[in-house]
């Protein structure tokens, strides 16, 4: 082969065989599995399942249901990624292994060969066809399951978010109410204490005015008229003679007034005192579900920024799956060109005579070949982190179940650590580990094509990439 395609080869492996941020990418998928255990465990709380919650693009009205909404449609996520990825592995390894599809294709290619070789090439090629179709679909599934669960959490953390802040907000007013009318409660009861002071005043006054007018009356003669008694009783305790005759005919009536006064402001003082005691109770209320939302915010965004950061590690694996889908959408445009369906005998001949048109064909085929290649590698590399760890963390995330007393849920916070190192860790260094591969086969990968492709169409190959020879068998091992 010419070293320039060799090269350009080599450079298609590099563009699209990305382990290292593949790794970086997959290994947000068990970290979303101890986040959904967590949130689980944050609602299983009293004072989390009793709050409401609403807001755009949320299925349920409580934060209970939402939460368990997102984790439930991140395990069905994970879930049906699982089966999709195992089949997008099968079907790139089958396109892309020694002797597989696209190889063996070419090698019924030939015009002259015999009618049963000629159905297998159609064969082959209505194969290819479809194996390029359904991996297309399967990723973009794939892709469209994820890109909702992410629309459910941004919908979610909005919705917290709201809440959050509207609580702190009305808790701000009702300790504004509060302030208000504990001045006004001061108020009042100042007035009270004063009116108080002034009744007893009135009455001191009065009993005194009496006993000094009833002392006069019974010391003066019969002949000095009782009116003369009276002004000399008001003059002797500071009273005006008149008050002193309205407070005696009219006192029980002036008393019964301040009295009236008094208790009305009691009353009112009362209800305050009841309003004050419902105000705190709903005060208490709201710092208990701001509390609560706060803790919800505090554990999302504490293990991954918060729903925020799930969403990220949902759009890192979304970039994962994208550069496949991207490799898929190369390799559906390209496919009439290596797959060619309606290729009669008479065009295979020509074919043969057309040593430019062959090379591009070879060219198309082992590029396409590659890609396939490399989207195995990467489907493989989640396969094995998903059999080993995600799918597990999932199954355990559903049998998860937690008891609203303080023992339960601490028992269950020490759990979702044990599993987080188990998980989390566990998929790092198997990461770690088959990135560390896959950057050793990069090396190979592509003599390792050209070699299979030599193998099964020497022919074509000896004819196309005539310049073959002229490179030593060592640069192809």
């Amino acid at each position: 082969m010419e070293q320039q395609q060799l090269l350009s080869l080599r450079d298609e492996l590099k563009n699209y065989l990305k382990p290292q941020e593949w790794g970086i990418q997959i290994q947000g998928a068990p970290q979303c599995v101890i986040l959904m255990a967590q949130c689980k465990l944050l609602v299983s709380k009293p004072s989390a399942m009793a709050l409401q919650l609403t807001g755009s693009g949320l299925k349920y009205d409580s934060l209970f249901a939402n939460i368990n909404h997102c984790t439930q449609l991140g395990q069905d996520t994970f879930r049906s990624t699982a089966v999709r990825m195992e089949r997008v592995g099968h079907l790139a390894h089958e396109m892309s292994k020694p002797g597989g599809i696209i190889e063996t294709m070419l090698k019924y290619i030939d015009p002259k060969q015999s009618s049963i070789r000629d159905k297998r090439f159609h064969s082959y090629v209505m194969t290819g066809l479809n194996t390029i179709d359904e991996s297309v679909t399967m990723i973009r599934q794939v892709g469209r399951e994820f890109t909702e669960w992410g629309t459910v959490t941004a919908n979610l953390l909005r919705a917290l978010e709201e809440k959050a802040a509207s609580n702190t907000t009305r808790q701000i007013e009702t300790k504004n109410t509060l302030e208000a009318q504990s001045l006004e409660k001061q108020r009042l009861e100042k007035e009270l204490e004063l009116e108080k002071k002034e009744l007893e005043d009135l009455e001191k006054r009065f009993q005194k005015a009496i006993q000094t007018y009833e002392q006069i009356v019974n010391s003066l003669p019969a002949t000095i008229v009782s009116a003369g008694a009276m002004v000399a009783a008001a003059a002797a305790v500071g009273l005006a003679p008149e008050v002193l005759a309205v407070g005696t005919a009219y006192g029980s009536m002036n008393y019964a007034w301040i009295w009236f006064r008094q208790n009305t402001r009691k009353s009112t003082i009362r209800t305050l005192d009841n309003e004050t005691s419902s105000l705190r109770d709903r005060l208490e209320q709201l710092s208990g579900e701001t509390k609560s939302i706060n803790e919800v915010a505090r554990i999302v965004k504490g293990t991954l920024a918060d729903l925020n950061q799930l969403q990220v590690q949902i759009k890192l694996f979304m970039e994962f799956l994208e550069n496949i889908q991207t490799m898929m959408a190369i390799i559906k445009d390209g496919k009439d060109r290596v797959f060619m369906k309606n290729l009669t005998l008479l065009d295979r001949e020509e074919l043969k005579r057309d040593t430019d048109l062959k090379k591009e064909i070879l060219s198309d085929a082992l590029l396409m070949k590659n890609r396939f290649l490399i989207a195995s590698k990467a489907a493989a590399l989640y396969n094995d982190v998903s059999r080993g760890f995600v799918i597990p963390g999932v199954r355990w995330v559903a049998e998860l179940c937690i008891d609203s007393r303080d023992d339960s849920v601490e028992d269950k916070v020490k759990e979702i650590e044990m599993w987080r190192v188990k998980l989390c860790n566990g998929a790092k260094q198997l990461i770690a580990k088959r990135v560390g591969e896959l950057d050793t086969e990069l090396q190979v990968l592509n003599r390792e094509s050209i070699r299979s492709f030599r193998t099964v169409a020497p022919e074509l190959f000896e004819k196309v990439m005539g310049e073959v020879r002229e490179m030593s068998d060592g640069d192809l091992k």
